[in-house]
């Protein structure tokens, strides 16, 4: 290709792109906050969970190292 079709080529890609691009808006960018704040909320709840079953481990392997050795 010459220079002048490379230029003409590229600038009708870039025109193709540059208009299937677009920002979101309010209300998408809202519901994508919500998204988050919702996967944040359940791995926060996952944890404490997880904290709980991690004592709850604990005090009965203490329990059973005192009661059974």
């Amino acid at each position: 290709m010459k220079n002048k079709e490379k230029i003409c080529f590229f600038n009708l890609h870039f025109s193709f792109l540059e208009n299937s691009i677009r920002g979101l808006d309010e209300d998408e960018t809202g519901f994508l906050a919500r998204i988050d704040k919702a996967k944040i909320e359940k791995q926060r709840e996952l944890k404490r969970m997880e904290q709980e079953e991690i004592e709850e481990l604990k005090i009965s392997f203490f329990f059973h190292l005192i009661f059974f050795y």
